[in-house]
């Protein structure tokens, strides 16, 4: 599999896989519509208290601006996750590739953020 992931089927149309990172294992779910392959960690964190709420959403819209293919969303619960969505048409194994290193990339950013709140 592309960027040395090995996905497994979970039914229902998803697979999952654990991305490797500094410091932490990330669970990654893969599901594919007819139009795009949705790439989408599992939570990176904790919901912060309501001190340190504003401080890490401020980061994550920072971190949205500066990452190209993956972007930081917020489960209904509050917890930081990141996705990528790329289309099917004419999709190249590379992309896949690049979306992948754009979520560690997004990882790396998250942890560095929670270093400095």
């Amino acid at each position: 599999m592309a960027a040395g992931l090995a996905p497994r089927p979970e039914g229902d149309g998803r697979w999952t896989c654990t991305l490797e990172t500094p410091g932490r294992r990330v669970p990654v779910y893969a599901r594919r519509t007819p139009n795009w392959l949705v790439l989408e960690t599992g939570s990176l964190a904790a919901p912060p208290g309501a001190e340190r709420r504003a401080a890490l959403h401020r980061g994550l819209l920072h971190a949205n601006r500066d990452l190209s293919l993956a972007r930081f969303a917020l489960t209904e619960t509050g917890q930081p996750v990141l996705r990528a969505e790329l289309p099917t048409g004419n999709l190249q194994p590379a992309e896949v590739v690049a979306a992948v290193e754009a979520l560690r990339k997004g990882i790396a950013c998250l942890d560095a953020l929670d270093g400095s709140t």
